[in-house]
């Protein structure tokens, strides 16, 4: 029987890192990842959450409206520690006390060449954020946010293109297992614990029509 090339690549790829890949988790299985504002225009759900039209409206305010919160898709750089989140109280109802995830993976070689992509909680971004709520003077509000927004296209964190996103990836690499275990055993984890990835670097992609294709679902049984 012929070799499967495409799992020896796989396997190629674990060994040697790939910063092409990308990884997304959900309870439910779809073909396609889709925005929240696609999401809306398919009818799967009927109206955008009242937290996100808020959030819509703080981006449009003091960031690039190229970012608002309903039209992005959030990504891993590396695949979920599972171990690690199985050990960590985290709440019923949290995605990672699902006794079984989907993770879809993309290959952003498939994605249109212009991707906008915004990574979040950056160390940066974390140590404004911490500056901020730890009693920035609220007449600075404005302020804050125009030099954060700067700071992120300066540091390359925010951006568009196929070559960029590859940089940012190899950048955030191998991060994100780290990043679990010192948010779990940090002073910080009761406050963050309903989050999907507080305090550890992330990517958000905003797909010109709503939609990401993986290239492959895996079915994730978690141990508890």
């Amino acid at each position: 029987m012929p070799p499967n090339h495409a799992t020896i690549l796989e396997q190629v790829d674990k060994l040697i890192g790939s910063n092409f890949y990308l990884y997304h988790y959900s309870k439910e299985k779809y073909t396609e990842l889709l925005t929240l504002q696609k999401q809306v225009e398919k009818r799967i759900i009927t109206k955008l959450p009242e937290s996100v039209i808020h959030r819509n409206e703080h981006i449009a305010k003091y960031q690039d409206p190229e970012h608002l919160y309903s039209n992005h898709i959030s990504f891993l750089f590396d695949p979920l520690p599972l171990d690690v989140i199985s050990k960590a109280n985290y709440p019923k109802n949290h995605i990672y006390k699902s006794k079984k995830l989907y993770e879809y993976i993309i290959d952003i070689r498939k994605l249109e060449k212009n991707i906008i992509f915004a990574v979040k909680e950056t160390p940066f971004n974390n140590f404004l954020v911490d500056l901020y709520r730890d009693g920035f003077p609220e007449f600075f509000e404005y302020l804050y946010f125009k030099i954060r927004e700067s700071a992120n296209y300066i540091l390359k964190d925010k951006g568009k293109g196929l070559s960029s996103l590859e940089s940012i990836i190899a950048r955030y690499r191998n991060q994100t297992r780290n990043g679990f275990i010192n948010l779990i055993n940090s002073k910080d984890f009761e406050e963050y614990k309903t989050y999907y990835a507080p305090k550890i670097p992330h990517i958000m992609l905003y797909p010109s029509n709503g939609i990401i294709k993986p290239i492959k679902v895996n079915v994730l049984n978690i141990d508890y």
